[in-house]
């Protein structure tokens, strides 16, 4: 290994803890540092002005413009490549070990190729997603749903060692004769949270966070709710996070009144702390996605990572990698279909738990994000995987 330290990852995502995709880019950077390199993250976050800032020991540039108008919301987009190129010319590009991109547009792509091969440095890619039509109201010519779609299909080729979310984006690749490892959704388990409070409260919670958008089909446990009996609606509280009920009742319909405010609560937007607050106190999450949707295929949840991380099982279907974590009665409740019918079978199911019962499945939660999806479980994979083929 020569005198290669400097890594750099490139993300339009709203680093240091906007998103998702934030989170699982600081997972990687502190793995990456962890074997003697130094990240660095050019993302799209709370603007620093262009300047480098420090967040948990990892050093980053949001390209973000300082100005809040949408027109230079939109000129942060457009002229991310550019900007990004002056951050890449503070630095020797002789002392650059990688440069892993996970999103950004043509340009940007297209950028980065080219200084990778002027100045010999090895390319890889994040892959976390492949867009279905169904999600779009334009269906495949949508720009977002084309741009994506492209990245999976024509950008990403052999120049690039590929990080992939799932095993169906890493069999995708491979395919391609693309160098590709799973690497599911990780984070600093220990460090995420750890003051949990799930015992003795009258009522079973049930957690939803996130956009809702075409993903998550909410609605489905709604009705299920809706038409339990009396007694056991009144045993049970859902809450949910990032979503109004106009913005619910726009999409699926109104609830009914009885249930509103009383057994089922719209939260709206919230914090990532709030959402962990709420995990805590919470006893089961609920996700359901359709299993066959190549979207549900390609990605991974990382709202059921967080979920377990805080000792909390989940209500789901299986889709994506689930299925190759989840057991049922043990860190989760199945079902195989997220039918009306189903659902309320389930829910009752869960209703005749016993404290120790949910004891145990908080226990065996835990245990789960733990032993999988603790980033430092994969510092080995991450070190065979840069090294290897590789004179860094």
């Amino acid at each position: 290994m020569d005198n290669r330290k400097n890594f750099f990852i490139i993300t339009w995502n709203n680093y240091p803890e906007g998103d998702a995709g934030a989170i699982r880019q600081h997972a990687f950077s502190k793995n990456i540092k962890d074997l003697g390199y130094r990240p660095i993250i050019i993302g799209m976050g709370k603007t620093t002005k262009f300047k480098k800032k420090i967040y948990d020991q990892i050093e980053y540039y949001s390209l973000r413009y300082a100005n809040k108008k949408i027109v230079f919301r939109i000129f942060g987009r457009l002229f991310f490549f550019l900007n990004m190129k002056k951050i890449l010319n503070k630095y020797s590009s002789k002392k650059i070990a990688g440069i892993l991109i996970v999103s950004g547009d043509k340009n940007t792509f297209r950028c980065i190729e080219k200084y990778a091969k002027k100045n010999n440095i090895q390319l890889y890619h994040d892959s976390v997603e492949w867009y279905s039509e169904s999600e779009f109201t334009l269906g495949s010519k949508d720009p977002a749903y084309k741009h994506n779609n492209d990245i999976n299909t024509k950008y990403i080729d052999q120049k690039y060692k590929v990080f992939a979310i799932s095993s169906y984006l890493e069999k995708h690749f491979k395919s391609k004769g693309v160098n590709a490892i799973r690497i599911p959704v990780i984070m600093d388990i220990p460090n995420i949270y750890n003051k949990i409070n799930k015992s003795n409260k009258n009522k079973i919670k049930f957690l939803y966070a996130g956009h809702m958008g075409s993903k998550d089909h909410i609605d489905q446990f709604i009705k299920a709710i809706s038409i339990l009996s009396p007694k056991d609606q009144l045993k049970i509280e859902f809450n949910i996070l990032g979503v109004t009920y106009d913005q619910y009742k726009s999409k699926y319909g109104i609830i009914n009144q009885n249930l509103l405010n009383d057994i089922i609560f719209f939260r709206g937007r919230v914090s990532r702390n709030e959402v962990m607050d709420y995990l805590t106190n919470t006893d089961f999450t609920v996700l359901f996605r359709p299993s066959e949707e190549r979207y549900a295929k390609a990605g991974f949840p990382t709202k059921s990572v967080e979920s377990l991380s805080t000792g909390t099982p989940i209500l789901c279907n299986l889709s994506s990698d689930l299925g190759m974590y989840l057991v049922d009665g043990k860190n989760s409740i199945l079902v195989n279909q997220p039918t009306e019918k189903e659902l309320k079978n389930a829910i009752k199911r869960i209703l005749t738990l016993n404290k120790k019962q949910l004891e145990q499945m908080q226990m065996l939660s835990y245990e789960t994000a733990i032993n999988n999806f603790d980033r430092t479980r994969y510092l080995d994979d991450f070190r065979n995987f840069l090294i290897e083929n590789n004179e860094i």
